[in-house]
């Protein structure tokens, strides 16, 4: 496992465009994601709508 680790490192280091352009690319997608994240201010939308009933013992 931790050989698979240092294959990774041992690549990037030599070819370390490739390690920026990954890194951009994944930032500016998980810069797009957290855009994407709604906020609601009033908390009771996260309750149902409904009364469930309980059952009768």
């Amino acid at each position: 496992m931790g050989n698979f680790f240092v294959k990774i490192y041992d690549y990037f280091i030599a070819h370390k465009a490739i390690l920026y352009i990954i890194m951009v690319i994944t930032t500016i997608l998980m810069l797009a994601a957290s855009l994407q994240v709604e906020y609601a201010e009033d908390i009771t939308n996260f309750f149902p709508k409904q009364q469930i009933g309980r059952a009768h013992v």
